[in-house]
């Protein structure tokens, strides 16, 4: 994590030298580390490595997707861009991994709204979401901490339709009653036993197109499922999901009597 690296940084008289493998397609390091003026960065292979075994190199190797290897069955497209060739790559066991990128927001036959409250580290996250059959469309319209209730409240009326409404959190019922003090219909989605997987199900249950946006294609591209000792669990990390919490409560509460989902 950052804070273990500045406690280590702050304890270097000359230099430092940290190396990795780009298994994440978003990351402290990348952001900040690269972009520093004082650090030099040095993307290097297996391949310039003089030392490296001649069974380590072979396994790596053979997750190159050739046809022999594709034949042999070891070709795996991940592995092999992460630790062949130093490349970022998207985790493996991605929640939505088949989404569909698209340059506007359509007239669609309803529309809701999601919410997903950020304050000083995280961020508050709403989500446009609209229904054209099967097809589910999202779109970001706020990814930026907002620490009080008359900030969100002016943010959520400009964002809002006239007598339109916002799903929020059931687990923050105060922010949703600050926010119902200020004229802002903000309802409380529920979130009983089992409410992630199965709202994760219905999102899955339908072909999701995502308005172009630098935030959520971060969190669609990492927002993966949980592994403990490389087994995956039914559990999806909790990072990464802001956009993804906010779409998952709007549509539960307005969109899942069409799947037969009862939430």
């Amino acid at each position: 994590k950052q804070v273990i690296f500045d406690q280590i940084e702050m304890r270097c008289k000359k230099f430092w030298w940290l190396d990795y493998n780009p298994k994440v397609s978003e990351h402290w390091i990348f952001n900040k580390l690269e972009r520093r003026e004082d650090v030099s960065f040095f993307h290097s292979t297996m391949l310039n490595n003089p030392h490296i075994g001649r069974w380590e190199k072979q396994k790596i190797l053979s997750y190159e997707p050739t046809p022999e290897n594709i034949q042999a069955g070891t070709a795996d497209e991940f592995n092999w861009k992460v630790y062949g060739l130093g490349l970022r790559a998207s985790p493996q066991g991605l929640i939505f991994p088949l989404v569909e990128w698209i340059d506007h927001f359509p007239e669609c036959d309803r529309i809701t709204y999601g919410l997903d409250f950020g304050f000083t580290n995280s961020p508050m996250a709403i989500v446009k979401a609209g229904m054209i059959g099967n097809n589910l469309y999202l779109e970001k319209k706020l990814y930026t901490p907002v620490e009080n209730p008359d900030d969100m409240a002016a943010v959520l009326k400009q964002i809002l339709p006239v007598n339109g409404h916002v799903w929020g959190d059931a687990a923050h019922p105060e922010s949703i009653k600050d926010l119902q003090k200020r004229g802002v219909r903000c309802l409380a989605a529920k979130k009983p036993p089992g409410s992630i997987q199965t709202g994760i199900a219905l999102l899955k249950s339908y072909k999701m197109h995502i308005v172009r946006d630098p935030d959520f294609r971060r969190e669609q591209e990492n927002y993966h499922w949980r592994e403990i000792n490389g087994i995956a669990l039914n559990e999806p990390i909790d990072d990464f999901n802001h956009l993804f919490d906010a779409t998952r409560y709007c549509v539960t509460m307005d969109f899942n009597k069409r799947t037969g989902f009862t939430v």
